[in-house]
């Protein structure tokens, strides 16, 4: 009975050890920003000075690199030298969730990951993170796509009447994330910059990294319908701010398991 008794005790205490120890791998964060894209960097290739003054490094989600010429390709590569990673956002920019009515999660695997996987790896570019197109996503494209990447961005936006800087969920304390959110600054969520600031300015005081994302930077090229950028000045007053206060730039994989 007394063997009986220590064995299910630690069975028991066993998985808190486990735990415990896992965590002691997990090194603290520490005040920072993530901040993410969901278009190739070819978009954003005019800012890349700016980026390099500014220490600011961006996780680049790439869909169809297929359809990216020669000219883009190049200046991917170069912003690959200057510290940003490329990361996967699928082959095509489709709805997980709908592809998954028609096809099997095999299917999603080699049409959407890994068709692209061949045609990045033989020009030199290997991804180790993801982000959903649209946000939509399953628990089982969550499994497999885990196989596959160190972490998965999903995105939030701010709910039930919260500002940007109540939005728990897209703060990071510890690296070894494996699935993290980020909230866009792009103009449909129709930000305004104090409450950025603001958002930034607890990141700061709890010490934590703050996951944000937008796709392109305009700089007054785009049509005043396209909500999907950020305006230039609004941007580099995002970047200079966190920069001024000393806020870090990660890049999804440096937060990642």
């Amino acid at each position: 009975m007394a063997i009986k008794y220590k064995y299910w005790l630690w069975m028991l205490v066993l998985p808190v050890l486990t735990t415990c120890n896992k965590d002691k791998d997990y090194k603290l964060l520490g005040p920072g920003i993530i901040l993410t894209t969901d278009v190739p960097p070819h978009h954003w290739f005019d800012v890349r000075d700016y980026l390099k003054s500014k220490n600011a490094r961006v996780t680049f989600y790439i869909q169809s690199y297929q359809l990216i010429d020669s000219a883009g390709r190049a200046q991917l590569k170069i912003m690959m030298q200057d510290g940003h990673e490329m990361a996967h956002h699928t082959y095509t920019h489709i709805h997980a969730d709908k592809y998954l009515y028609s096809y099997t999660i095999d299917d999603y695997m080699q049409n959407e990951i890994f068709n692209m996987d061949s045609i990045m790896n033989a020009d030199g570019v290997y991804t180790e993170t993801f982000a959903y197109p649209y946000g939509d996503f399953t628990e089982q494209t969550d499994r497999f796509l885990l196989k596959r990447f160190r972490s998965i961005r999903k995105i939030i936006s701010p709910y039930a009447h919260k500002k940007l800087a109540d939005v728990d969920q897209i703060y990071y304390r510890f690296n070894g994330v494996r699935v993290f959110y980020g909230c866009t600054i792009d103009k449909k969520q129709k930000l305004a910059l104090k409450e950025v600031f603001e958002a930034l300015d607890k990141a700061k005081s709890s010490r934590q990294a703050i996951s944000l994302y937008c796709h392109r930077i305009n700089k007054g090229e785009l049509e005043h319908s396209d909500q999907l950028n950020v305006d230039y000045e609004d941007f580099k007053a995002i970047v200079d701010y966190a920069s001024k206060i000393g806020l870090k730039f990660y890049t999804a994989k440096e937060i990642s398991r």
